[in-house]
């Protein structure tokens, strides 16, 4: 608990030099508390581990966090934890202690569903593998009354017509979302370029879609998306949650439609296009263009709640955020729009706001840094391009970095790439000076871009949208390769060519 909240204190604790230094500490101390009884499953280790997951994934760790993601989840198989007993008449201490078991499995689900995609990562768990109720609306839970409620996909009756049925919050929706996201994430990262176009019904995009219709038209009026109701859920301290939910749907579009958005080497070849792909390009453009924006809206609207809210954000919602802001990106730079739209105008502010977003994010979340400066790098890349054409830009350039930025912006090679011979004490100090520069010089201006990952450093005096600037090589490339990185990064890599 300590690893995780003390991110958000104002302060690091004495004998710290700052939150994230002090996070890590004691992440690394619940680790050493733990992997010696690792073999001897218990709730709490499970939830212990499941916390851990939450700390290496927004910490940029995704090797450690999917690893011990892998450990709760057998853990929890070997524990039963996915199955249902009987029910019959249950206390109020039986009811809460059989939620708090089915809550554990959930979000073992809902993680893994999350984290899922790419090469090496399939989902270990699908809704065939929990043959246990949805959890609970929280007023249930909190006051012990016993309900029956759905099953992830269909209402199962345990014959008990003594508990009554209970309310579905914003809980038990998300997982149901989540569940649709893994779907999405694996077809994302899957080759499929002789499939049946994208814009026939038939189409394997087309039933992801009509899924995640389904999901959005199943929400009770309460829960669906509106600005108005994102104010209420805030009132009753449900507005990260109400987010999250969300941006899960947000995020299971936008990997949907940007599977087939033209990227920079072939956007000379959609102006070619002709008959049903032109239109579906166009189409998708739009629908891609409108979900971002709606994300950019929403962060414009949070960012009114106040520091509390802001801090408890996950980091899902910043990586929401940030495929958001590049999708705009892409689009201020090569509009599907008419030169002097007043989208063009809107999409530079909406862009501006989540560099600032993540700017300030990065104090809790390591990751938010590298998302920033990616935006930048491919800012530069496309400026840069259209300057001086598509051809000053090598195909190899391209290709460099496709596996570089890596899975939800961790800042490793790949989550499931082989283990150093490092030592946990020579990680430890690498992590202890990497936190160092990451957390150096906080109120550095909105101008400068460190770009220690790609290892080139643009001028001092760099504005977001001054595109009067020149770049040697090297640099060009780098920033192709952020680019790259950014359209075929997590999920996974998406063939676009032979529809």
């Amino acid at each position: 608990m300590l690893a995780i909240t003390v991110r958000f204190s104002k302060n690091p604790p004495e004998g710290f030099s700052s939150q994230i230094q002090t996070s890590n500490y004691f992440a690394a101390h619940t680790r050493s508390l733990i992997l010696p009884s690792i073999d001897e499953p218990s709730l709490q280790r499970i939830q212990v581990l499941l916390m851990l997951t939450g700390h290496g994934w927004g910490s940029g760790e995704g090797r450690r966090a999917w690893v011990y993601l892998g450990m709760a989840v057998r853990m929890a198989q070997i524990m039963g934890l996915f199955d249902d007993p009987p029910v019959g008449a249950q206390t109020k201490e039986e009811f809460i202690h059989g939620e708090e078991r089915r809550r554990t499995a959930w979000t073992c689900f809902l993680m893994d569903s999350l984290l899922s995609g790419g090469k090496g990562r399939e989902r270990l768990l699908s809704a065939d593998s929990m043959h246990i109720q949805l959890p609970c609306d929280s007023g249930n839970f909190i006051f012990g009354e016993p309900v029956i409620c759905p099953h992830i996909d269909i209402f199962r009756s345990d014959g008990n017509p003594h508990i009554p049925i209970g309310k579905l919050g914003i809980v038990a929706y998300s997982m149901r979302v989540a569940d649709v996201w893994g779907a999405v994430a694996k077809w994302s990262c899957s080759s499929h370029p002789n499939n049946t176009p994208p814009w026939q019904p038939e189409s394997e995009l087309q039933r992801l879609l009509v899924r995640l219709n389904a999901w959005r038209e199943s929400l009770p009026p309460r829960l669906r998306y509106d600005l108005s109701l994102l104010h209420a859920h805030s009132v009753q301290n449900q507005g990260q949650a109400y987010c999250y939910m969300h941006c899960i749907y947000f995020m299971s579009v936008i990997f949907l439609y940007r599977s087939y958005l033209p990227e920079l080497e072939m956007h000379e070849e959609a102006e070619l296009e002709n008959g049903d792909r032109k239109q579906w390009t166009m189409f998708s453009s739009r629908e891609l263009a409108q979900v971002a924006d709606q994300v950019c809206e929403m962060l414009q609207e949070i960012r009114g709640f106040g520091l509390f809210f802001l801090r408890g954000l996950v980091p899902w919602i910043g990586f929401t955020i940030y495929t958001a802001v590049g999708t705009l990106l892409y689009f201020w730079h090569f509009p599907h729009v008419s030169e002097g739209d007043p989208q063009m105008e809107s999409w530079r502010q909406r862009i501006i706001d989540g560099c600032v977003f993540l700017k300030d994010m990065r104090q809790a979340w390591p990751m938010a840094d590298t998302w920033r400066e990616t935006i930048k790098a491919m800012h530069i890349f496309y400026s840069n391009s259209k300057s001086k054409g598509t051809e000053s830009v090598s195909p190899s350039a391209r290709r460099e970095m496709r596996n570089a930025i890596i899975d939800y912006g961790a800042l490793q090679p790949s989550p499931v790439h082989p283990a150093d011979s490092a030592s946990e004490e020579d990680v430890a100090i690498a992590s202890e000076q990497e936190e160092t520069i990451a957390t150096h010089d906080i109120s550095t201006n909105e101008t400068e871009l460190v770009s220690h990952e790609f290892g080139v450093v643009p001028p001092a005096d760099y504005d977001l949208f001054d595109t009067h600037f020149d770049i040697d090589s090297t640099m060009q490339a780098s920033f192709a390769d952020a680019t790259q990185g950014f359209w075929e990064g997590y999920p996974g890599n998406v063939e676009v060519s032979g529809w």
